[in-house]
This record gives structure tokens, C-alpha cells and sequence, in this order.
């Protein structure tokens, strides 16, 4: 008697988890001040394969990184809209986003 092999069930992608430790900071900022910005994710199964931070601000999106994490200074003053994305080996994305408020410098 022959035994039947069961056909192989394919599991959906699972996205990239963006960790709860990303961040921002300070936030808010004033426009001189070095802002880090901290982002990590992981894969359950696959790799993660790029990152990017954008600003949306005055209803412009820019690309401020594709590194994990980095630093800055100079944002304009006012509301920016950031957003890290995460892609992985399989194209799905995940994003986080973040209202940065930047002040202006203050008067000695």
C-alpha cells in the first residue's frame, strides 16, 4: 500500500515587527538640538531588508535616513509627521509613525 505524502500548506507572511523601543528624542525639540532617531525591528520568518525614516511636513515628504537609527539637526520649526518603515524579504512593510514638534530656538 502506497502512503500519500500531504501537500505542504504555505503560511501566509507574517510582517516585520517594529520594536516597542523605537523612538525619538527629545521630542519635542527646538531647532537647534541633535535629534536621535532609534528604530529596530525583527522578522519571524524572514530578514528585514530596508528601513526608512520620512518627514511629512507642510505637505512635503522627505527621506531623512535608511539606516536604522541616526541622528540630526536642523528640522524646520513646526509639526512633522515621521514615519519609520520596514520592509522585509518577502516585500511586506510595517510602519510606525510619531508627531515630532520642532520649536524654535530660544532667546538667551
Amino acid at each position: 500500500m502506497a502512503t500519500r505524502t500531504p501537500a505542504p500548506q504555505w503560511l501566509p507572511n507574517a510582517p516585520p515587527n517594529i520594536s516597542n523601543s523605537s523612538s525619538i528624542s527629545p521630542s519635542p525639540a527646538r531647532y537647534d538640538d541633535l535629534i536621535s532617531f532609534s528604530g529596530s525591528a525583527t522578522d519571524s520568518d524572514g530578514i528585514v531588508v530596508s528601513y526608512l525614516w520620512e518627514s511629512t511636513y507642510e505637505g512635503e515628504t522627505v527621506t531623512l535616513s535608511t539606516e536604522p537609527s541616526f541622528n540630526i539637526t536642523g528640522l524646520e520649526v513646526g509639526t512633522h509627521y515621521i514615519c519609520f518603515v520596514v520592509e522585509d524579504n518577502d516585500e511586506d512593510t510595517s510602519i510606525f509613525c510619531w508627531n515630532l514638534v520642532i520649536n524654535p530656538n530660544t532667546v538667551p
